[in-house]
């Protein structure tokens, strides 16, 4: 599962089948990874670009069109729930992760990514004054992407009293920040290739655990009862 961060993380620890849910899937890109192991799920965001992007790469996997904070689906529907990248963007984590509660199996499994609050949280490109500028000259200004960043006590803390930490992984350093400044320009602009070669130097960073002084914190936890 090399140069996928946090997807290729989640593919690596999906231990059994079994229905997936990936909220903020984006482009699809853990359905992509997990199709050649017989993995079926869904894939929701609230994109309707990223969605057309996800049904095109991942025609195996279903995907719809909703937030994480109202799931269209019944109680206890999923054994896997994925939430990569998402939790510090929603505008309610406790009502996101209640839905998650609610559409999940006992037994079944929360793998959730999250900003670290780590050693260089406060260079976040996200939460930068350059950031802001930059998508006001693309006339983005409805779109915000500002990056809560979260220790592990207080991503427990957040999580509803059925569920129990499983397992942790952290990763990358300084590297993964400074990336994302240059990688703001090369996507913006195009710039398809410098972008990938950026990320290729993102996963040599994310690959490497600085424990809790780390960029990146991803978490597993069980539903209890």
């Amino acid at each position: 599962m090399q140069n996928h961060g946090r997807a290729g993380v989640a593919a690596a620890w999906m231990e059994h089948q079994g229905m997936v849910l990936d909220i903020g899937c984006a482009a699809g890109m853990f359905s992509l990874l997990s199709r050649e192991n017989g993995v079926t799920g869904v894939g929701v965001d609230i994109s309707p670009g990223s969605l057309r992007q996800a049904r095109k790469e991942s025609p195996g996997f279903d995907f719809a069109l909703a937030s994480a904070e109202r799931l269209p689906w019944t109680d206890r529907a999923f054994d896997t729930i994925l939430m990569l990248d998402v939790l510090e963007h929603v505008p309610c984590e406790h009502k996101a992760l209640a839905e998650v509660e609610r559409v999940l199996r006992p037994g079944g499994r929360l793998i959730i990514s999250v900003p670290n609050k780590g050693e260089f949280n406060r260079v976040d490109a996200q939460n930068s004054l350059l950031f802001a500028m930059g998508r006001k000259v693309l006339g983005r200004r409805g779109d915000t992407m500002y990056h809560r960043h979260y220790s592990i006590d207080e991503l427990k803390a957040l999580m509803p009293p059925s569920f129990r930490l499983s397992r942790v992984r952290y990763g990358g350093y300084l590297l993964f920040p400074l990336c994302g400044y240059l990688t703001m320009l090369t996507d913006n602009t195009r710039m398809i290739s410098l972008s990938s070669f950026i990320r290729s130097i993102e996963q040599v960073d994310f690959d490497r655990d600085f424990g809790p002084k780390s960029w990146h914190l991803m978490a597993e936890f069980i539903k209890e009862g």
